[in-house]
């Protein structure tokens, strides 16, 4: 499995802003501690945007890749609306129109 960079610095921000948090339950954080809390957080934040987008494009190769792969089932189901669509045959006054040209006179009234 591949871990981009951005992902695996992320989450090691997120580790060191964790142990920072949880040794403020504990104690006040020195300076230099609280700087880098505010600096790792900052960071996060960058971080978890360039994730977002590397995931995103991502999905958008796996998209289109699977659309390749699905055309057969893209044109049956295309298929199958257009027949659903389709009016088989007409009835007006006890008569059936089948074909085309009986459908289209039938809207005239001639049969």
């Amino acid at each position: 499995m591949l871990v981009s960079e951005a992902k695996l610095l992320l989450h090691m921000a997120l580790d060191v802003v964790h142990h920072l948090d949880i040794a403020q339950e504990t104690r006040e954080l020195s300076t230099a501690e609280f700087q880098l809390r505010r600096r790792l957080k900052r960071r996060i934040l960058g971080l978890a945007v360039i994730e977002r987008t590397r995931k995103r494009q991502a999905s958008r190769i796996v998209n289109l890749r699977e659309g390749d792969a699905n055309t057969k089932f893209f044109h049956l189901k295309a298929n199958a609306r257009k027949r659903k669509n389709h009016i088989q045959r007409l009835q007006k006054d006890g008569g059936w129109a089948a074909t085309h040209e009986e459908k289209g006179n039938f809207n005239s009234g001639t049969l």
